[in-house]
């Protein structure tokens, strides 16, 4: 009956709900509000607890138990909980419902979206208190909103870039002619900033920074004077070094003296220790704000240089070193040492727990959703997606699984473009390796005794010009995509051979490989580098203390060829990546390098 008299009982509202922002107008108001599509809520819950301009305050800054979340992607919902709540809040600050109005609401929404992304959009606007619901292709509403005259019989073009998606259209007599929308929008220039800063410069901004520099000196076109912008952000790097001795297995009161109060810290912050069977894990840590490149790595070195409890364990006549490094930030947690890389798998109230380390390059995105259904506790405020990685992996273990099966069963739960590294106490001669997606690279080349292992080839052809790269993107099996995905185990007793390599898909299929399967590259190739981890072994019968005296006294570059490499038990070891007497050199394996430790003439990431 009301409907009959739109003028009197009908509020109509305008919403172009955006990926980046959210704007909503009124009928002889114009736009009356703007702000972003963010919301926060409390992780535990899923209750929003922010929307808008105070959600997105919170971005990058939450602590473990709230997450602020973009529930819009490539302009179409991507989380439709999360979405009604924050239609419900902007449709509440505009507009007041009773009993006797009648509200209508009609949306902007990407030209050329599926049947299901319009129901989901429609879907969320009734449940947010709309009683009538209309959608309207964006480059219309862009058309109308700048005054083109797009009832005229004539064409008018729109290029409307958003925060998600770009769509440009031709209009005539009221209806789109021709369009075409690409989902890359505003937030892929944000990101590329993030990265190009983070590559060029060490350096880890965040989103607002980065949004920041766009909009201050960012220009489609050449600018005759170039401008300049400050930035300050936040680096991390850690590197944990696991000594084996069969004497560790009954420690010694000196040790034990030594280890006091450097074993029960929960967060596994620098200087930390832990105990596992025969072998004594340290880890050295900092993330300190970014003053001068290298300053992290300088003040690593200094914690190593320091410790009597390293120089103790590696004065035992009969001991083996495995290190595992990781530099530059990872995208997800707030960057701290409790944060920074490797991390452990342990969990808070577990009694018996193994001892492991994992690194992480690129992001699990299921990460919140893995932590709910794993039942993980970690303790405050670890809020990295890396955590998940080495504590499902040791629930795996801890069933009974080998390490393989569980380092298989583990990763193959993650969402999102990942390669990872992990390494267990128990068991210091195999590295585990994962590679998923198309966003991140790995390279294994072969050299004399060793592996090397590198994001890009030109990382390889400094010690070898043999190397194979890993396929994280194409099916094993065609049609199949959980045959995506490859995981790699690499043996020490192998090492430098094909034979030492295991490589088996997602789906537990293995993958064949032969010599001829390595290509050849030019030792000419340009030098570039990022993320990495890495491992050493030492054999025993080397001079004593002197792989502590070479990691107390290394100087740190900011710039280095990028290599990883195993040696094999036979050969005598040192960490070393330079071409030394082959009596002086450790066998390394290292992923993507940007930081170096010098030791003993040579260098490990």
């Amino acid at each position: 009956m009301f409907k009959r008299f739109p003028g009197l009982f009908t509020q109509a509202i305008g919403i172009d709900l955006g990926t980046a922002n959210t704007l909503v107008f009124l009928k002889d108001r114009g736009v009356v509000l703007r702000e972003p599509s963010v919301v926060a809520i409390r992780t535990s819950t899923r209750k929003p607890i922010a929307v808008g301009n105070e959600a997105k305050m919170m971005l990058g800054r939450t602590p473990g138990d709230i997450q602020a979340l973009r529930p819009m992607k490539d302009g179409v919902i991507a989380d439709f909980e999360i979405s009604e709540h924050m239609l419900r809040y902007f449709i509440g600050k505009v507009a007041r419902k009773s009993i006797f109005s009648n509200l209508t609401v009609v949306v902007a929404v990407p030209y050329g979206i599926t049947a299901v992304e319009r129901r989901a959009v429609m879907d969320s606007a009734y449940r947010a208190g709309a009683d009538d619901v209309i959608t309207i292709p964006e480059p219309v509403a862009s058309a109308i909103g700048v005054g083109l005259p797009v009832e005229e019989p004539m064409a008018s073009m729109i290029v409307d870039i958003g925060g998600g998606t770009t769509e440009v259209a031709v209009i005539s007599l009221g209806g789109i002619v021709h369009a075409r929308s690409i989902r890359v929008g505003g937030d892929e220039f944000d990101s590329a900033v993030i990265k190009y800063i983070k590559n060029s410069y060490n350096l880890i901004i965040g989103e607002r920074t980065a949004e920041e520099i766009k909009i201050k000196i960012g220009s489609a076109y050449a600018l005759e004077q170039e401008m300049t912008y400050e930035v300050r952000g936040r680096d991390s790097a850690g590197i944990s070094v696991l000594v084996t001795s069969p004497s560790f297995a009954s420690l010694s009161s000196e040790l034990t003296g030594l280890m006091a109060g450097r074993t029960s810290d929960p967060l596994f912050t620098n200087t930390s220790v832990r105990h596992s069977g025969s072998t004594l894990v340290f880890v050295y840590k900092a993330a300190a704000e970014i003053g001068e490149l290298g300053d992290n790595t300088k003040h690593m070195r200094d914690a190593v240089s320091a410790d009597a409890l390293l120089r103790t364990a590696l004065s035992v006549s009969d001991y083996r070193v495995a290190v595992l490094g990781h530099t530059r930030w990872a995208s997800v947690g707030i960057i701290s040492e409790p944060n920074a890389h490797p991390v452990t798998g342990e969990e808070i109230d577990v009694e018996g727990q193994q001892v492991s380390v994992a690194v992480l390059n690129g992001d699990v995105d299921n990460h919140t959703e893995l932590r709910e259904r794993h039942n993980l506790r970690f303790a405050d405020p670890i809020t990295t997606d890396a955590k998940v990685i080495p504590a499902i992996v040791d629930r795996g273990r801890s069933t009974g699984l080998d390490t393989q099966a569980a380092f298989l069963n583990a990763v193959t739960q993650f969402e999102g473009s990942v390669a990872i590294g992990y390494m267990t106490a128990s068991d210091p001669n195999d590295m585990y390796l994962a590679l998923f997606g198309s966003g991140q690279g790995l390279y294994i080349g072969l050299a004399e005794d060793r592996f090397i292992v590198a994001s890009e080839p030109y990382g390889t052809v400094e010690e070898t010009v043999h190397f194979v790269r890993l396929d994280g993107e194409t099916p094993r099996k065609e049609g199949d995509p959980n045959s995506r995905g490859q995981v790699v185990r690499l043996r020490v007793d192998g090492a430098g051979t094909v034979e030492g390599i295991t490589r088996i898909a997602y789906d537990g299929r293995h993958v064949t490989q032969h010599i001829s399967h390595f290509a050849t590259a030019s030792r000419a190739m340009p030098i570039a580098l990022t993320l990495h981890l890495n491992v050493a072994y030492r054999k025993p019968h080397m001079p004593n203390g002197s792989t502590y005296r070479d990691l107390a006294t290394a100087p740190f570059g900011a710039t280095v060829r990028p290599c990883l490499h195993i040696r094999r038990p036979s050969v005598v070891q040192q960490i070393s990546q330079a071409r030394d007497d082959a009596t002086s050199r450790i066998p390394c394996v290292a992923y993507q390098l940007a930081v170096s430790l010098h030791v003993a003439g040579g260098q490990i990431p």
